[in-house]
């Protein structure tokens, strides 16, 4: 039977992700900017454009649409958090004629480790899979996967009898805890502008330029709210560099209140068969997050360090993982 494959999607708050996925892998790529898109209606035209793409490049019609929505997702659903707009996939099937999958865009990355597992790490002949902590990983046990973007993106993977089930968390708008005497300074300063300080307030691209903004206002005695916020990748660029001191600051406070939500998730599913670290941000600074202070803030959880230490810890480095477990979750379902 011929494989027709599904068009899929990673629909993000900073871009929103198209492809044709098949079994050998994701093909006919796009990427455009969520801001160009201003409503559901436009991005029910793109999808119209793409499908008709592929129909005319391939000489057949996907067998499927699945999106990965960063959103919270309900009877088909998404309501879009960092997106102006919603999805409906009740509509999108009325309107193209064929079923349409809504998954979370965490439900979505859930599935795409798996399949990336599947694949021995490897995607269109490179590794994707970067181990930070080998461990002693129990077979069977839950797995989480976690990344830092536009917003914070949490999920957990339960083996069930042969197979798995994606369990889909808005974990990101937890409460952000604070471990040292410096983020609970953060804390303070986030709370007085905000009111509540979710975590993605703080692991996020936004967060980066929090992060660097309370550090300026501590350095130079300026009012925090005064501070004029830096783009996020001006942050890491100078901080991978080397130029800024401020910014090598950011990113080491960045990486390590991401090591300690990383083992926060891990506690709570006592996820010992794997952590995840996904996400647009660590794609980009790899290298440096790899040496960074992460693993040693994962694992300082004072009496259950033995357990943090014998978690299996891998970085994700691949930005079509949605897209790759958007296709996954609908050949497995």
């Amino acid at each position: 039977m011929e494989d027709k494959g599904f068009l899929v999607g990673d629909i993000g708050g900073t871009h929103i992700r198209l492809a044709l996925w098949l079994k050998q892998g994701l093909f006919m790529e796009r990427r455009i900017l969520s801001a160009s898109v201003p409503s559901f209606l436009g991005f029910l035209r793109l999808l119209q454009g793409f499908w008709q793409e592929i129909c005319e490049k391939t000489g057949n019609r996907p067998a499927a649409i699945s999106l990965g929505v960063a959103g919270v997702v309900n009877a088909n659903v998404a309501r879009g958090i960092n997106l102006p707009w919603n999805v409906d996939g009740n509509v999108i099937s009325e309107e193209m004629g064929c079923p349409v999958h809504i998954l979370n865009d965490f439900e979505a990355a859930s599935w795409g480790v798996l399949a990336v597992e599947a694949q021995n790490g490897l995607v269109n002949g490179q590794q994707v899979l970067h181990v930070l902590n080998a461990g002693i990983p129990p077979a069977n046990r839950p797995r989480v996967v976690l990344g830092a973007g536009t917003g914070l993106g949490e999920s957990a993977i339960i083996p069930i009898n042969s197979g798995y089930k994606v369990l889909v968390t808005e974990g990101g708008h937890c409460d952000f805890a604070p471990r040292t005497a410096l983020e609970m300074e953060l804390l303070q300063a986030l709370l007085l502008r905000y009111g509540r300080v979710s975590v993605e307030r703080v692991l996020s691209g936004r967060g980066l330029s929090e992060i660097h903004a309370f550090l300026t206002a501590k350095q130079t005695g300026q009012a925090f709210e005064e501070v004029t916020p830096w783009e996020p990748s001006k942050i890491t660029s100078l901080a991978l560099s080397g130029e800024n001191s401020l910014c090598v600051q950011t990113l080491n406070m960045f990486c390590s209140i991401y090591g300690a939500e990383a083992g926060n998730l891990c506690l709570k599913y006592l996820a010992l068969s794997g952590v995840y670290v996904a996400g647009g941000i660590v794609s980009y600074i790899l290298p440096y997050f790899l040496k960074s202070q992460f693993l040693t803030a994962f694992c300082d959880k004072g009496r259950l360090r033995f357990l943090m230490e014998a978690a299996g810890v891998k970085v994700v480095s691949y930005e079509g993982l949605g897209m790759l477990g958007a296709g996954y979750a609908v050949s497995c379902g």
